[in-house]
C-alpha cells in the first residue's frame, strides 16, 4: 500500500481544477476506490478495454472490405483476416485501437490521414486516394 499512499498524498496536494492521469496500483474493489477519491473531491475515470472484441462487426460497420479496412486504418490485411477468422486475437493495444475505430471511424481515418499523409508522394491524387498504408513486416 505504500504506492497507493504516495499517490493519494500527491493527489491531495494538487490545486483545484488540475488534471492528472495516474496509474493506480492493483486494488480489490475499484468501486470503493473511486468512491473514496470522490469523497475527497477527486473525479475519476476508469479506462478499461474489453477482453473480447468483434473485429468483423467493427469492419462491417465501416462498410469496408478486409483489404480496405486494413488499408484505411494502417493495419496488416492478414492480421485483420486472422482476427476475424479467430486464428489470432487482438492484443490489448489493438483492442483499444479497434474500440476507437468503432466509436468514430471517420475521425480515426482523418487523424491518420493528417498524421501519415505525405504530400510529396500524393501529388495528382484525389484526397480520398491519398491515405495509403504500407504494412511493415
Amino acid at each position: 500500500m505504500p504506492q497507493a499512499h504516495r499517490l493519494m498524498t500527491s493527489l491531495l496536494q494538487l490545486e483545484p481544477g488540475v488534471a492528472l492521469v495516474a496509474e493506480v496500483p492493483m486494488v480489490e474493489d475499484i468501486g470503493q476506490l473511486t468512491a473514496e477519491l470522490r469523497a475527497f473531491g477527486i473525479a475519476t475515470a476508469v479506462f478499461d478495454v474489453s477482453d473480447t472484441i468483434d473485429v468483423k462487426a467493427i469492419r462491417e460497420q465501416t462498410g469496408l472490405s478486409q483489404a480496405k479496412f486494413a488499408l484505411n486504418y494502417a493495419l496488416d490485411e492478414d492480421t485483420v483476416k486472422n482476427w476475424e477468422q479467430g486464428r489470432t486475437k487482438p492484443d490489448h493495444t489493438a483492442r483499444a485501437y479497434l474500440t476507437i475505430i468503432a466509436s468514430d471511424p471517420e475521425a480515426v481515418r482523418n487523424l491518420l490521414a493528417r498524421s501519415i499523409w505525405q504530400p510529396n508522394r500524393a501529388m495528382g491524387l484525389e484526397q480520398e486516394e491519398r491515405v495509403v498504408s504500407v504494412p511493415h513486416r
